[in-house]
């Protein structure tokens, strides 16, 4: 498991394992330190896991942020924070580390997406959305950056040579509860976990004419 927080993620195996050690379930789970905001993180973790040698038959990018009206951010690395935690960084990871799924083949890469890559672009001469073309909302940074997520999904998937056994998807877990807006204030977050009861409600009201 490839985490940010790895003192977090270890607490929570151990959580996870006195809960399940009653039922005959040992778990076998690895932390790795991996931060999405950092390239240099992503070449690192890419290359400590490479250099096993072993198979990697399973990738699943799920890490992501969403900053619900915060003002525009930009990494390290000059990339806005959307892209690069949402598109740029797993991209990369999931091109890094061909070879371990090569091994591992058949294998997957698998993309968390959103339905709201809807409403978002893709201008590949204003990626970071400084141009003023376009204004700057968090809305717009997080649904491009889905966007973008699907466009390099495609494009990996046709080609990648059918011999080297990797399929790449994307997947849209519906209207759930996640920790996205963990950073931001507790309002922001508070209104975050209304969306998806606003939502359903709205469905359980719509009747097609």
């Amino acid at each position: 498991m490839a985490v940010r927080n790895t003192k977090a993620a270890n607490e929570l195996i151990q959580k996870w394992q006195n809960e399940w050690s009653g039922m005959g379930l040992p778990l076998n789970i690895e932390v790795m330190e991996l931060d999405l905001l950092s390239l240099d993180s992503v070449v690192r973790f890419a290359e400590a896991w490479n250099a096993r040698l072993g198979p990697l038959h399973v990738l699943i990018n799920n890490a992501g942020i969403f900053s619900i009206g915060e003002p525009q951010k930009f990494s390290k690395d000059g990339y806005e924070e959307h892209l690069q935690v949402n598109h740029l960084a797993p991209a990369l990871l999931s091109v890094l580390l061909l070879p371990s799924l090569i091994r591992g083949s058949p294998s997957r890469i698998v993309n968390l997406n959103s339905v709201m890559h809807y409403v978002g672009f893709v201008d590949t001469k204003d990626m970071n959305i400084v141009s003023r073309k376009r204004k700057y909302t968090s809305l717009v940074g997080y649904s491009s950056s889905k966007l973008a997520q699907i466009m390099f999904s495609s494009v990996l998937h046709k080609r990648l040579p059918a011999e080297s056994g990797i399929s790449v998807v994307c997947v849209s877990p519906g209207i759930v509860q996640t920790n996205v807006a963990r950073d931001l204030p507790m309002i922001v977050q508070a209104v975050y976990h209304l969306v998806p009861y606003l939502l359903q409600h709205s469905l359980l009201c719509w009747r097609p004419s």
